[in-house]
């Protein structure tokens, strides 16, 4: 007998060196306005190779082992740590484990257990890629001590979440190293059976890293953290520290809600982060906007902006100018806290990007008002009068201000566009501001607009680098039309390609092209261009970095100008179609095994900016069944299921060649507001050919389900769980029953759950899906939801007694068997050897359900001592005749996930292993489990 356990990694570190293809041509002429590259060589573009570099953060993507047997513990349920206790020697080499984001490209491994712990026997190869990009984000920072460029593919196409990787980039080698994926998984707090509510999950970064002035340190923000204030995190740069590359979570806007009263702290969207002129601590704003709390639920941790919900009179929070710093002298990884700068009344205004410490301690920024289209410098610290205000000078959505120098000298940029509507209404400009504070007309991007179609002239400001260094401007440009425009030729709206400046205010802002947007440079710059160079190069600013999307249509590549030669290298960081393995494995015959795959399908977005569209689980992404060599574990078939959104979590297998799989399709139709809805299916998969077939089209929900039900057969049945029809409201539910002799003959059951309206229960959250017992022809499932929404367990029999002939004739019955379970059920039914059922529970407990008597009883208390709480989550399995395995999850005080188990019970209560997994699996696993090979 074998077994499989699926898995995903997603605070597993990382390090991949990219080959590069280098592409060579000469810089921009000396000319005063912009001008286009000469033809680049583009004939020889090297094969990218992605190879794993051994290191102390290396976990599990080194196909060794990866969870030691001596020295780890565990804590058991008494609060007393104790010794690791490995799977019983019987079972090695016949348990594996599948991880759905392992490896060293986190698209999946399988492990299997032997001696020394779990060891990697495949390996699903590919590379990440970006999605979703945002033009003025994903900036680079340069490390003065190292000489080396770090910057994040955010919101990247990694399994689980959206995740983030951090990139570094030699520029004398032109060596791009992916580094590590940050921990996305944050904290979470449990809401309910199965279900999470992640109160820190960054998922996007936000403006510009930065570098700490020893090269130990790098800052950045991201989306996420309570009410979705954001986060600031801090990775360490040090190579000689045992802590090289950990993250950790210094500050959460959210904090500052606390401090004031909820919803009137740190509220909008965010400036660029920039260092003090000591470098001690950061500068940043606030937008701040016209909220109302939103009166549904007084208690929500977040707002609703005016004008959404009713019943409460609508307040203002301040757009804020603040530093961060932190509380322990140097320790840039401890805590910061919060000092007010300056705040303004957000109402009709807009905050500009950019701000700066000039020499004489002062903080400028900028706030331009929607309406008037006035623009304001301000500075003096917590003085709210302006500098200097800009009025009708044709000076168009200000984006804030830059120094020339660290001295009373600065710049103002103007991107053109209308504050309100976002349409080009001028040419962008930038206006220099001298120490007297009068502003004159330094530079105007007139090539960057047209004249037609009216509203969209062009491009626009991507990015600003204003160089201490050699006091050189640095500006990207991106199309203002990118998410529409049309690259066909003759197209009414066509795309303008991005392009590079280098501006020097000494010589007048004399301007140079470095760069114009190209199928092999991208087509579409992003974020701020980040320049660096060593002592010994000799060229101030010599190298200049930035990233580009749309190369080649679907790629992304990190572009380097080197000012000294003019030459530019550009680094592709190409996709990979890869396979992410999740769900329950299932033995087909003798010598082969049959699961589930998520498929990367990498594809060009114009509606983009030219990033890729498409993520696992969800359209533009590709699902399927794949068939492995049980003795390699190889893939040796796979098919792609199309017209699908959402696959279930496991394959159930019927008589001859058929299986079963619920699915979810797209989003499709409107309907009154709702966007449109999710129609759900009941696959039957060929397992000889692995066709999958709609064998029935259940109906419509406003949301697609969890789906991480499964269908279970009797007879001539499949009976399944899905969500409940859109006519009726959600969350509700429904047992949907199909004949396998004929699809024709459907139907599905009354709904239920905390917000339906009909019979025969006014409670439910299926949890695992139905499961057929012979000795009392009934299905039993397991529901985690009281009448009120609240968790609460409970029992049901499905269509008790019906004959065969019977099934699907009428709706499916369900009659509560118990209710009211304090332990609430986290997974679905096992069906064991001795005739019981089993079933794991939110509070880490095994328990057994007698479906004879009706008797409930607990099995073994698998829960942690040292945790605030322990859950068994994903599928059971009976590993041998009357031992049952069980994955538990433990989480400490602040609902963080700490540690992964396999725990192995036997049916009378014996704890015979806790074996340590929690290198293998992601804290976010969507559904985890132990597989039987045979």
């Amino acid at each position: 007998m074998k077994i499989i356990i699926m898995k995903s990694i997603c605070n597993l570190s990382l390090l991949v060196t990219v080959a590069l293809a280098v592409t060579a041509c000469s810089g921009g002429s000396d000319a005063p306005t912009a001008d286009a590259l000469p033809p680049r060589d583009l004939s020889v573009i090297p094969a990218i190779t992605i190879t794993t570099i051994e290191g102390p953060f290396v976990l599990a993507e080194r196909s060794v082992t990866t969870d030691s047997a001596v020295g780890t513990t565990v804590p058991a349920a008494s609060g007393t740590p104790v010794a690791h206790t490995p799977l019983p020697a019987e079972l090695f080499g016949s348990l594996a484990l599948v991880a759905q984001s392992g490896g060293a490209t986190r698209l999946g491994e399988i492990y299997q257990f032997d001696g020394s712990g779990s060891k990697v026997v495949k390996t699903f190869t590919g590379r990440p890629f970006m999605r979703n990009t945002s033009p003025n984000e994903h900036s680079f920072a340069f490390n003065e001590v190292d000489g080396r460029f770090y910057g994040f593919l955010s919101n990247s196409s990694l399994p689980s979440e959206n995740q983030i990787v951090l990139m570094r980039f030699d520029p004398v080698t032109d060596k791009l190293e992916l580094l590590k994926t940050l921990d996305t998984r944050g904290a979470g707090k449990t809401a309910g059976p199965g279900i999470t509510v992640s109160d820190l999950r960054p998922n996007n970064t936000i403006r510009t890293p930065l570098v700490s002035k020893d090269g130990k340190s790098l800052m950045v923000m991201v989306d996420g953290g309570r009410a979705g204030r954001g986060l600031l995190l801090h990775v360490v740069l040090d190579q000689g520290s045992a802590n090289y590359l950990k993250e950790t979570v210094v500050y959460d806007f959210f904090s500052r809600d606390v401090e004031e009263g909820l919803c009137s702290g740190l509220v909008g969207e965010k400036t660029e982060m920039v260092w003090s002129r000591d470098r001690t601590k950061i500068l940043l704003g606030t937008q701040g906007s016209r909220y109302i709390l939103n009166a549904t639920d007084p208690t929500a941790v977040a707002c609703a902006p005016a004008g959404s919900v009713g019943g409460a009179a609508t307040y203002t929070k301040n757009g804020r100018i603040f530093s961060l710093a932190p509380t322990v002298g140097n320790d840039l990884s401890r805590p910061w806290t919060f000092t007010a700068i300056s705040q303004f009344n957000p109402v009709g205004k807009r905050l500009g990007r950019y701000l700066f410490e000039d020499a004489s301690g002062t903080v400028r920024w900028t706030v331009e008002d929607i309406q008037s289209r006035e623009a304001q410098i301000f500075g003096p610290p917590g003085s709210n009068t302006a500098l200097y205000r800009l009025a009708e000078i044709d000076c168009h959505r200000i984006e804030g201000v830059l120094p020339i120098s660290f001295s009373n000298e600065s710049l103002v940029a103007c991107s053109g566009l209308d504050a309100e509507t976002s349409l080009q209404i001028s040419a962008p400009k930038l206006l220099s501001q001298a120490a007297s504070l009068n502003l004159s007309n330094a530079s105007t991007m007139s090539a960057w607009i047209r004249d037609e179609p009216k509203g969209y002239f062009g491009s626009y400001f991507a990015g600003l680098t204003s160089s201490p260094a050699s006091g050189l401007l640095f500006a990207a440009s991106t199309d203002v039309a990118a998410g529409i425009c049309d690259e066909r030729p003759n197209s009414v709206l066509p795309c303008t390609p991005s392009q590079l400046l280098e501006l020097d205010p000494s010589r007048l802002f004399f301007r140079k092209t470095l760069a114009t947007g190209s199928a092999t440079l991208g087509k579409y710059f992003h974020g701020n261009p980040a320049t660096g160079s060593s002592a010994s190069d000799g060229v101030l600013d010599r190298y200049v970095v930035w990233l580009a999307s749309a190369a080649n249509e679907a790629s992304h590549v990190v572009n380097k100008y080197d000012r000294f030669n003019g030459k530019i290298t550009s680094v592709p960081i190409d996709p990979d179609r890869g396979a992410y393995p999740y769900g329950k494995l299932q033995p087909l015959g003798p010598d082969h095994l049959i699961g589930l795959i998520s498929l990367t399908s990498p594809s060009y977005d114009s509606g983009r900016l030219g990033g890729h569209r498409g993520s696992r689980d969800r359209a533009g992404g590709g699902l399927g069944v794949v068939i492995y060599q049980r003795s390699t574990m190889e893939p040796v078939r796979m098919a792609e299921v199309t017209d699908i959104a959402y696959l279930g979590a496991e394959l159930v297998l019927g008589q001859g060649d058929s299986a079963w799989l619920t699915a979810i399709a797209e989003k499709s139709g409107v309907s009154s507001g709702d966007g449109g809805y999710y129609r759900q299916k009941l696959l039957h998969v060929d397992t000889k050919t692995l066709k999958a077939t709609e064998w029935v089209r259940v109906f419509a929900s406003r949301q697609p389900a969890d789906n991480d039900w499964k269908p279970a057969i009797r007879d001539d049945a499949v009976y399944y769980a899905a969500e409940g029809d859109i006519s009726v409201g959600a969350p509700i539910y429904t047992v949907a029953c199909a004949r396998i002799s004929d699809p024709k003959i459907s139907i599905k059951s009354l709904t239920f759950g905390p917000n339906s309206a009909f019979r025969p229960a006014s409670e439910g959250l299926p949890v695992g899906g139905p499961v057929f017992v012979a000795a009392q022809n009934a299905m039993y499932m397991a529901m985690a939801q009281r009448a009120d929404g609240n968790p609460g367990g409970s029992i049901w029999t499905i269509d008790r007694g019906l004959g065969p002939d019977d099934l699907c004739r009428s709706a499916p019955v369900l009659t509560k068997v118990v209710g009211d379970l304090p332990d609430v059920p986290s997974t679905g039914f096992l069906s064991a050897s001795d005739g019981a059922l089993y079933y794991g529970t939110t509070n880490g407990k095994l328990m057994r359900f007698n479906p004879a008597t009706g008797a409930v009883t607990p099995v073994a208390n698998l829960a942690a001592g040292g945790t605030s709480i322990s859950s068994v989550r994903g599928f059971l399995t009976e590993v041998t005749t009357g031992s049952i395995s069980a994955v538990v999850y433990d989480y400490d005080a602040q609902s963080k996930n700490v540690a992964r188990r396999v725990s192995v019970v036997t049916l009378g209560g014996r704890v015979t292993a806790n074996h340590d997994v929690t290198r293998a699996l992601s804290a976010s696993e969507r559904y985890p489990g132990v597989s039987r090979l045979q």
